[in-house]
């Protein structure tokens, strides 16, 4: 059995896509990267250089103010204004790119995802022309809450399967299928030999901060199990 999964949670405070879901305060955007089998979850804090123009800026310099010089005879001489020092000049500090290190939360987040394993009947050796009833205890539902800058972000997934028999025949379903007498996924064998049953979960889903819902684009993530059958011919016996 194998379990193909890794989730990377990445917090970014220069960059916000199109789809993030913004609050007072943060920008968050969840997508599933089908190449790396991730999903990446990125913060962005509001006021970052994405949402601001990025520079220098610096207070206009004022204007010369100059008295006119009136002489009176019986008056003293009129004093000038001193000329106002330029102001200095501020710079806005460039924000720095902080990256959490989520290695303990995806490695906590990979282990509560449910991979579930196969299940058939009869168990053992089957019989050609015999159908075969299979099932799995994945749960057709997956729900968590990962914390990325004190803001809670819902992770929910919905699992799709599809079952390969190692004959080339596939059959695809939402349905985790369930031990007779509810033979709702089988399959007959035509042939003798051994067989690798592999069954794909797809999942997919939506992410909520603050009330906001938001599917997760990108690609699915995909876990896979596998499973040896071995297929034989029924006993022949002769009578008289």
């Amino acid at each position: 059995m194998k379990r193909l999964l890794t989730i990377i949670l990445l917090t970014n405070l220069f960059t916000t896509t199109a789809y993030a879901t913004c609050t007072a305060e943060i920008c968050i955007d969840v997508v599933a990267d089908p190449t790396s089998n991730q999903i990446v979850i990125t913060a962005s804090k509001k006021g970052s250089a994405g949402g601001s123009s990025a520079g220098t800026s610096a207070s206009p310099r004022p204007k010369r103010t100059i008295v006119k010089k009136v002489w009176i005879p019986w008056l003293p001489k009129p004093i000038v204004a001193k000329k106002s020092p330029a102001p200095k000049r501020t710079y806005a500090r460039k924000p720095k790119t902080k990256t959490v290190n989520s290695a303990d939360l995806s490695d906590r987040i990979t282990k509560l995802l449910p991979t579930g394993a196969i299940y058939r009947q009869p168990f053992g050796p089957v019989l050609l022309q015999v159908p075969v009833n299979f099932w799995t205890n994945t749960p057709t539902s997956f729900r968590t809450i990962v914390m990325v800058l004190d803001v809670p972000v819902t992770v929910e997934l919905h699992p799709l399967f599809t079952w390969s028999y190692g004959d080339g025949d596939l059959f695809i379903t939402p349905l985790t299928g369930a031990p007779y007498p509810l033979t709702l996924i089988t399959h007959t064998y035509h042939r003798a030999s051994n067989y690798q049953v592999r069954l794909l979960i797809s999942w997919s889903g939506t992410w909520t901060v603050g009330g906001v819902i938001a599917p997760i684009s990108g690609g699915l993530i995909k876990q896979s199990v596998t499973e040896e059958i071995e297929v034989i011919p029924a006993p022949t016996r002769f009578t008289d």
